[in-house]
């Protein structure tokens, strides 16, 4: 008999730790993998004439001391709660280039882009249209810093 009580008061105290640990759903972390790229800003059907997302490519880590190329810029990618975060590096742009598409105090896109099958894989996810629109900037950046863009 005293066995059993025994048993029954460790079975009391064991068992509600199993069930509190097994219906706890772990927490999922919202923020997909961070990757550089390289960004050719334009538009795609105007071969890469205008505003918005021409090409986007993997690029490398090193942040470049001084400006690529008119529209060529690079920056980090990153899928967010759903969204996808762009910051592109400002010190990779010419002066042109950054008043062309970030002077307004937004990033405009003229047609909908959509992101190459292999990038959106890495991000985490299947696809991403990034729709037509204007997507509002920080309102101060310096010259060498970031513009974040979340689209």
């Amino acid at each position: 008999m005293k066995t059993l009580v025994y048993l029954l008061l460790a079975c009391a105290f064991i068992l509600p730790g199993f069930a509190t640990k097994a219906s706890t759903t772990p927490s999922v972390d919202e923020v997909g993998p961070k990757f550089t790229f390289t960004f050719e800003l334009g538009r795609k059907s105007k071969n890469c004439e205008r505003i918005g997302l021409c090409n986007f490519s993997f690029g490398s880590a090193e942040r470049p001391s001084g400006p690529i190329s008119e529209n060529i810029v690079t920056g980090t990618a990153w899928i967010d709660n759903g969204k996808l975060q762009i910051e592109f590096n400002r010190a990779s742009m010419t002066d042109a280039t950054y008043q062309t598409h970030f002077g307004s105090g937004k990033f405009q896109l003229e047609e909908d882009f959509t992101l190459p099958a292999d990038i959106a894989f890495a991000l985490g996810v299947r696809s991403y249209t990034i729709k037509t629109g204007k997507y509002p900037l920080p309102l101060s950046t310096g010259k060498y810093d970031v513009i974040p863009v979340t689209f």
